[in-house]
């Protein structure tokens, strides 16, 4: 880049500025897939809460493991309720993930669906106990 200005005294200066260069292609490429191959990793647990809260939805049994207790099945509100935490928890993670490529108002938009679907969940839990 090339910059030229006058001075008060009637001289001229001029300042030249060597740009960075690109990087190669291959380094390009090799960014290119590593981002995608990263976004794609922090996307599996979203997708798996919300295909998980979805199923049990549908059906009204969930199957969840407990660390303490094993694997523990859920019926009727209270898988219900857990489905609708887990997928609150999937749509509440989205923004995590596509922090800088998301706008704010679509982040505002998935953290109030979120809080719906835990508001839910809470409903359903309630109403089970």
């Amino acid at each position: 880049m090339i910059e030229r200005w006058k001075n008060p005294d009637g001289s001229e200066t001029i300042v030249v500025m060597d740009d960075r260069p690109r990087p190669g292609l291959l380094r390009r490429i090799v960014g290119f897939f590593g981002k995608t191959l990263l976004i794609l990793l922090l996307s599996a647990l979203p997708l798996w809460l919300l295909t998980k809260g979805i199923a049990g939805l549908a059906t009204g049994k969930l199957r969840m493991w407990s660390r303490t207790r094993g694997t523990v099945t859920y019926y009727g509100y209270e898988a219900l309720g857990w489905s609708w935490m887990l997928i609150g928890f999937a749509i509440g993670s989205v923004p995590f993930v596509f922090r800088e490529e998301l706008a704010g108002w679509i982040k505002w938009v998935l953290g109030s669906v979120a809080a719906v679907c835990f508001g839910a969940g809470v409903y359903h839990l309630l109403k089970a106990a």
